[in-house]
C-alpha cells in the first residue's frame, strides 16, 4: 500500500487524494439515486439496497429522509455515515427554526453539511464521509432547488442529477426525455419509468423504490414521502405509457 493511501492530508505525486477517491467509490457502488426539477416540484427517487427477504420492505426506508418541513434528502453510500450527517442536518434546521422562527434556507443547510464533510478531510485522525447527498428543497428566495454534495465537501446545484450504480444510464434517459416544463405528474411517471429500467429485480419494483417530492401547494412548500402502495400504482401506470409521451419537443 502506498503511503498516500493512508492519509487524507497528503497528495500523491499525481495530485490526487486517494482516500477521497475511495470514498467516491462507495457512492458509485451504491444503488442508484436521482433527482430532478419539474415546473411544480422537485422529485427524489432511489432504489433501496439489496436486503434480507425477511425485512418488511413496505415499511423500511433506506434512501430518502425528511430534514425539515421544506427539505428532503436522498443518500448514496455508507448509510451509517449518512445517518450521522442527516442528524446534523436536522439539528441545524431545528436550531435555525428556534432562532429565526422560519425554515432554514436549503442552500445554507447544504453549505453547513459540506463544511462538516470538508473538515473531515483535513486531519490525519479522521476519514472522509463515504456518502453523497441529494437535497431537494424550497425557500422564498431561490424557490425550488436541488443540490448534490460529495465526500470532499463540494456542493453543486442541478436541474437533473443521478448518482450510484447505473447513473450514466439514468443521465442518458434524462437527456432523452427530461424537459424543464414537465408537470409534477409527468415527472413522477418519468421517475417510475427510470426506476423500472434500472431495477435489478423487476418483480420487486414497488418495494425496492422510494420516491419523495417537495412542491408548492397554495403558496406553501410541502413535502411528501410516497407510500409503497402509491409507488406501486405509479410504476404500474408507467408501464402502460408509450415512449412517445416523453419524446423531445
Amino acid at each position: 500500500m502506498s503511503q498516500y493511501d493512508t492519509r487524507t492530508t497528503a497528495f500523491s505525486q499525481e495530485g490526487r487524494i486517494y482516500q477521497l477517491e475511495y470514498a467516491a467509490e462507495a457512492i458509485n457502488s451504491a444503488s442508484v439515486s436521482f433527482g430532478f426539477l419539474t415546473q411544480q416540484g422537485v422529485i427524489l427517487a432511489a432504489l433501496k439496497s439489496n436486503s434480507s427477504p425477511l425485512l418488511d420492505e413496505a415499511l423500511y426506508r433506506d434512501k430518502i429522509y425528511v430534514v425539515d418541513a421544506r427539505t428532503l434528502c436522498c443518500m448514496a453510500g455508507w448509510s451509517a455515515d449518512g445517518s450521522v450527517l442527516l442528524q446534523m442536518a436536522r439539528e441545524s434546521a431545528q436550531d435555525y427554526f428556534r432562532t429565526m422562527n422560519a425554515c432554514m434556507p436549503t442552500e445554507l443547510l447544504v453549505s453547513q453539511i459540506c463544511r462538516v464533510k470538508h473538515y473531515y478531510t483535513q486531519y490525519n485522525s479522521l476519514r472522509p464521509f463515504g456518502v453523497s447527498f441529494l437535497f431537494a428543497g424550497y425557500d422564498d428566495s431561490n424557490k425550488l432547488q436541488l443540490y448534490l454534495t460529495d465526500p470532499a465537501g463540494n456542493e453543486s446545484s442541478w436541474n437533473v442529477i443521478a448518482i450510484g450504480q447505473n447513473n450514466q444510464t439514468v443521465q442518458k434517459i434524462f437527456g432523452d426525455y427530461w424537459k424543464p416544463d414537465l408537470t409534477l405528474e409527468q415527472g413522477l411517471d418519468l421517475a417510475c419509468r427510470i426506476l423500472k429500467t434500472v431495477s435489478t429485480d423487476p418483480d420487486k419494483n414497488a418495494v425496492q423504490a422510494e420516491i419523495g417530492v417537495v412542491c408548492v401547494q397554495d403558496g406553501r412548500a410541502v413535502h411528501r414521502l410516497l407510500p409503497a402502495q402509491e409507488v406501486h400504482a405509479l410504476i404500474a401506470k408507467a408501464q402502460m405509457i408509450d415512449d412517445q409521451s416523453y419524446r423531445k419537443m
